[in-house]
């Protein structure tokens, strides 16, 4: 099911990619690549508010991924909330300081 999934995301065939995880969420909830896969098929589905309750509960999972912690600092920001966008951001620098792209963005904060 999983690599059904992925097949039909390549493929740009959404709803059946979502369908896929979906269910497999469903047989194993705690599953980190499910839920990412879930917060992904989201963002692509321009549907951030899902995406970011996705990546919560992959959080949850995974409390110190940086990767996910800066992709939900991204979806923050482009929501507009920029305090919740620096958290996490800030969270994603603690466990990974070399990430240019969070370097970045915390510092184009700090100038604001």
């Amino acid at each position: 099911l999983y690599f059904l999934g992925l097949a039909y995301k390549k493929l740009n065939r959404i709803d059946e990619a979502l369908d896929c995880f979906l269910k497999l969420h469903a047989i194993l909830p705690n599953s980190a690549q499910v839920l990412y896969q879930l917060a992904s098929i989201y963002q692509i589905m321009e549907d951030p508010n899902q995406a970011i309750e996705w990546l919560l509960q992959l959080i949850s999972v995974v409390p110190t991924d940086p990767y996910v912690l800066s992709k939900l600092g991204n979806l923050y920001d482009t929501e507009g909330d920029k305090s919740q966008a620096f958290h996490y951001y800030c969270e994603s620098y603690r466990y990974f300081p070399s990430n240019i792209e969070v370097i970045e963005w915390l510092g184009a904060y700090y100038i604001d």
